[in-house]
């Protein structure tokens, strides 16, 4: 993607897929979070009925309706599964899911709008790789988004969005949003 493109662009919206929910993070071009929710999918993904092709897709569109509206939008890359996976008839239908709703992000328009990162950005950026494991983004979040202006990764998150982040999340959906809005975030910064 081209820094002109970057540029011409009012927000940006980072997006981290689990198997059983969405998380997304929308910022505008001065770094404030727009919107920053998560958007529950598959609620039973032991059985095979869930994942039929015409509910993917039904599920894809009233995803791509449900998301706020970005001009650019950025995923980051999944983790590769084997064959003896417990989960690979899950992880396989919903890469399909994830393709459909790209498909669905970039429909009537003349240029890619969706980009996928490679793990390592996140994990390059913030430290959040000790070993071989990531560490939990979360609990350091509001230090690595401090609006100082000295911060490379600053951004505004309003009160009221930050309480429903801590009050009303799990554990787990609160770590897929840190990821969506930290792509978003080093997207930003990265283009600067």
């Amino acid at each position: 993607m081209s820094k002109e493109r970057w540029e011409a662009s009012e927000t940006a919206m980072g997006l981290k897929f689990g198997l059983t929910n969405l998380s997304f993070a929308c910022l505008d071009k001065s770094r404030s979070v727009v919107q920053w929710n998560s958007i529950p999918l598959f609620t039973n993904i032991a059985s095979r009925s869930t994942f039929e092709h015409h509910l993917i897709y039904s599920m894809s569109v009233e995803v791509a309706k449900t998301l706020p509206k970005a001009d650019l939008y950025f995923l980051e890359e999944g983790l590769g599964f084997t064959s003896n996976d417990p989960n690979l008839y899950p992880k396989l239908h919903h890469l399909i899911f994830q393709a459909t709703l790209v498909a669905l992000l970039n429909e009537g328009k003349d240029e890619n709008r969706t980009f996928v990162l490679k793990p390592q950005v996140v994990n390059d950026l913030y430290g959040a790789k000790v070993g071989s494991d990531r560490v939990r983004l979360q609990n350091s979040l509001q230090h690595i988004l401090a609006d100082r202006e000295d911060n490379m990764f600053r951004a505004k998150i309003d009160s009221e969005t930050w309480n429903n982040f801590i009050v009303t999340k799990t554990k787990f959906v609160r770590e897929q949003m840190s990821i969506a809005l930290l792509l978003v975030v080093a997207v930003s910064h990265l283009m600067e």
